[in-house]
């Protein structure tokens, strides 16, 4: 029998899930705040000890994120639309851990990345940081507002940004 104090299951799912969605949410920016640190770095150089300790807040949050979930998915046993939640944040955990190492290399080699070139940043590479920037907080929006549509689009897109790399 349940006691007064345990919730329902129903609603301590819902709960969990709302706290999972919560921590998608701020892994994203994290992610996002690395990348335009990246960028802002490589317009004026060495950005110091931001992006390592950026760097961290991320990765803690992506430990946070996929264990809450794994726990989400072993207690809660999730079906359907949950469980396709939950599976698709292990996935989103990885691929934002990702974005935000790579950001946070970039941001970090600045320095070198400058004096290796002209100087100044090329302007064809600042538009791919800037439209990959976009991709991202676009694809981060669809999925919190759970838009298909709108997440078909940013996967349409895709292409267009890796032929923009391509040609770089």
């Amino acid at each position: 029998r349940r006691g007064a104090s345990q919730p329902h299951t129903v609603t301590a799912s819902a709960d969990d899930l709302a706290v999972v969605a919560a921590l998608v949410v701020r892994l994203g920016g994290q992610a996002e705040d690395l990348l335009s640190l990246a960028l802002r770095a490589l317009e004026a150089g060495d950005p110091g000890a931001e992006p390592g300790r950026l760097r961290a807040r991320l990765a803690g949050l992506e430990r946070e994120l996929t264990g809450r979930a794994a726990a989400l998915l072993a207690l809660r046993q999730p079906v359907a639309g949950d469980l396709r939640t939950v599976l698709a944040t292990f996935r989103l955990a990885a691929a934002l851990g990702r974005v935000g190492d790579l950001a946070a290399n970039v941001a970090q080699r600045a320095a070198e990345l400058r004096r290796g070139g002209s100087g100044s940043l090329d302007p064809a590479l600042h538009r791919l940081g800037d439209r990959a920037l976009s991709q991202l907080s676009l694809a981060l929006t669809a999925h919190q507002d759970r838009d298909f549509h709108a997440a078909l689009a940013v996967w349409r897109r895709d292409a267009e940004l890796d032929a923009h790399f391509a040609s770089l």
